[in-house]
């Protein structure tokens, strides 16, 4: 998961267009229409754009309606406060795992791809030793 308010934010600071944001990170318009759809980016994207705009990871997918401003630590209440920021700890971590469980689901498929494409190769090579063999035995 990830804010796109955020992102938003950070680009209109840098005076960036989204697209423009979303290119640097190497997604396609289908991947960003795709991206916000879902609610869901992967690791290596959110990196980018971490360091594009000189973030953390955690600050594109805070929930910006969380945090306190700044006029409520001024005048606010302590306790208030205190529980704001406990629940954006509490929803980053949600957000953090469910990306930890995203990953994982999709180093699991790179293995299961990993050991497919393994599998073709050796059954390519076994059809290239059978036609090799088939063309020996014709010569003869």
């Amino acid at each position: 998961m990830y804010n796109i308010a955020n992102i938003r934010k950070l680009a209109e600071a840098k005076k960036l267009k989204i697209k423009d944001v979303y290119e640097y990170a190497g997604i396609t318009d289908m991947g960003l229409r795709k991206s916000i759809e879902n609610q869901n980016m992967s690791l290596k994207t959110l990196d980018k754009l971490a360091e594009l705009f000189n973030v953390s990871i955690s600050e594109l997918i805070a929930d910006s309606r969380h945090n306190a401003s700044k006029e409520e630590i001024k005048t606010g209440n302590d306790i208030d406060i205190y529980r704001k920021l406990i629940s954006t700890q509490e929803e980053l971590i949600r957000k953090q795992e469910k990306l930890y469980y995203n990953l994982e689901k999709q180093k699991q498929d790179l293995e299961k791809q990993v050991e497919n494409l393994k599998n073709e190769v050796e059954f390519s090579r076994r059809n290239s030793m059978v036609a090799s063999s088939l063309v020996e035995l014709k010569k003869k």
